[in-house]
């Protein structure tokens, strides 16, 4: 296996001579109720200093303040805090609010190694092996990087796990302090160019091939044997459902069916995820496909927690699925960096047993 050297990636465009700054949704919603300490609204050469709790919502001029009883209206403004809350999430810095989408959109700008270290808690337990926070932080700050350079006008990149689990820069963690200041600066490329990042909680003992999942491949995704996630509570798991309820939930037609008579597989990808199932009525000779993506999505990610299925049983009023895995399986499987980092092995072994022929680089 080849061994990943550091390398020097320089992007000179969007880098002041000190830091990289990233701007992410931090928060999104009809109304924000916020509440800090050295709040200050900067409008219209205007600066408002706010003392206690203040809502923030859309109006047709853009959007509206309330504080202390008044409310100030604007189109846009930018607002810094030494501790904020918005909507029960705590933050620190400086933020641009916007009427976006008919939503109130609180972007947070902020050093993308602060981001990172914003990151590291929601993705990865903060107790787990210093090697595997890492590995972690580099994906995590690549993924940030990648983002940044699709130049979206407002925001590179939103919070949820629509992206990467960003869960707020207020507190702080002494050993992901470490993870993100040991890797300072550190993103994966291939071919001097940061790489798109994915990552599971248990790959099942196999990453997915992309091509195979979402019909786009990337060289530098092909599936890998893992085999150090056994120790995962989610390696092998079962998921029961009352057969009426999967019934209604897949045929959405009101024909009747409530119930399935055979579970069958259509299609699975070479590492052997299910691609497409087909559930079968004999008495009504009905047949309803659905792709194994949409069939997690209707059962919800956390019960189907994986398409890495060995076995679906009806029995009696219920059918069972069993497998092994949880989430879609591509790139880094995090119990096995765990398990690697536990042996000894450092973050840059982990990050290249997952992704072929890398480098990682320094940001300039």
């Amino acid at each position: 296996m080849k061994r990943t050297a550091l390398a020097f990636l320089i992007f000179t465009v969007l880098f002041s001579a000190y830091s990289v700054n990233i701007r992410v949704l931090a928060e999104s919603d009809n109304v924000l109720k916020c509440e800090g300490t050295d709040v200050k609204i900067m409008a219209n050469d205007k600066v408002l200093n706010i003392k206690g709790p203040f809502a923030v919502s859309k109006s047709s001029a853009g959007l509206s303040v309330y504080y202390n009883e008044r409310t100030r209206v604007f189109k846009s403004f930018k607002m810094t805090a030494s501790y904020i809350k918005i909507n029960g999430n705590a933050y620190r810095g400086a933020f641009f609010l916007y009427n976006l989408e008919g939503k109130v959109c609180a972007v947070l700008h902020l050093d993308l190694e602060e981001y990172v270290k914003g990151v590291l808690p929601g993705e990865m337990p903060v107790d787990w092996p210093k090697e595997a926070l890492k590995a972690q932080a580099v994906l995590a700050r690549t993924y940030g990087y990648f983002q940044i350079l699709k130049h979206r006008k407002y925001y590179d990149l939103g919070s949820d796990n629509t992206y990467q689990i960003f869960t707020g820069n207020a507190a702080e963690y002494e050993r992901v302090k470490q993870a993100v200041e040991e890797t300072k600066d550190i993103v994966a490329t291939y071919e001097n160019y940061p790489i798109e990042i994915f990552y599971s909680s248990t790959c099942g003992g196999l990453t997915e091939d992309p091509v195979d999942l979402w019909g786009t491949g990337f060289p530098y995704l092909a599936s890998v044997e893992c085999g150090h996630c056994t120790q995962s509570p989610s390696y092998e798991w079962e998921y029961a459902i009352p057969m009426e309820e999967l019934a209604g939930l897949i045929t959405l037609s009101g024909d009747g069916v409530d119930y399935f008579t055979d579970v069958g597989v259509i299609d699975r990808t070479a590492s052997g995820r299910i691609k497409n199932f087909e559930f079968y009525n004999e008495e009504m000779d009905t047949r309803y496909s659905i792709s194994g993506k949409k069939l997690r999505e209707v059962l919800d990610p956390m019960n189907l927690k994986s398409l890495f299925i060995e076995s679906i049983d009806i029995d009696g009023f219920n059918i069972i699925f069993r497998g092994r895995g949880f989430g879609h399986g591509v790139g880094m499987c995090q119990w096995g960096a765990k398990t690697l980092a536990d042996a000894g092995n450092s973050f840059k072994y982990i990050i290249d047993y997952y992704f072929r022929d890398i480098s990682l680089s320094f940001l300039e």
